[in-house]
C-alpha cells in the first residue's frame, strides 16, 4: 500500500512527492494570488483613493499617507502603510492624536487601510490574517498579518 504522498504514474511506478514540495506551490499560488488581487484592488479602487488623498490634504496640513512600525511575520519589524487620519501635531511635546474630520471617516468605514495592499505587493502583509502587532507576537510566526482581520470576516 502506497502513503498518501505518494502517486503512480502511467507506467505503474510510484512516484513520491514530497510534503515539502506541495507546500512550496501552496505558497508560491497564494503569493501570486494574492499579488493579483492586491493590484486589482489598488487599480480599481484607485479613483476613490484619489478622493480620499485629496480630501485628507483639504482637511488638514500633512502627509496623505503615514507609515507605523508593526511587526509581522516571524516578528520582522515592517512599516505598514496607511492614510492619515490625525491632526500632525506642532510643536516638540508629545500631544495625544487628533482625529481629522476626514479621519473620522476614514476610520469609521476601514477606508484608511486601504494603502496596506502596497505592503501585500510588497510580500509584507497578506490580504487576509491577524492585525499586523505594535509588539511582537506568538500569533504572527507561524503567518503574516493581514489587511482584512480574521475577527473582522468572522463577527459579522
Amino acid at each position: 500500500m502506497l502513503p498518501d504522498n505518494n502517486t503512480v504514474n502511467d507506467d505503474g511506478f510510484a512516484e513520491v512527492v514530497s510534503s515539502e514540495t506541495a507546500v512550496n506551490l501552496w505558497q508560491v499560488a497564494m503569493r501570486l494570488i494574492e499579488l493579483v488581487a492586491a493590484v486589482a484592488c489598488l487599480a480599481l479602487l484607485a479613483p476613490m483613493l484619489l478622493v480620499v488623498a485629496v480630501a485628507i490634504k483639504l482637511d488638514s496640513r500633512g502627509p496623505i499617507l503615514v507609515r507605523e512600525r508593526r511587526f509581522g511575520y516571524k516578528n520582522r519589524m515592517i512599516k505598514v502603510r496607511k492614510f492619515r487620519s490625525t491632526v500632525v501635531s506642532s510643536g516638540g511635546r508629545k500631544q495625544t492624536p487628533r482625529l481629522t474630520l476626514v479621519g473620522q471617516l476614514l476610520r469609521r468605514t476601514g477606508i484608511e487601510d486601504l494603502p496596506m495592499f502596497i505592503n501585500v505587493i510588497r510580500g509584507e502583509l497578506s490580504i487576509i490574517g491577524p492585525a499586523p502587532s505594535p509588539y511582537p507576537t506568538a500569533c504572527l510566526n507561524d503567518r503574516k498579518p493581514g489587511v482584512t482581520r480574521c475577527a473582522e470576516i468572522f463577527s459579522s
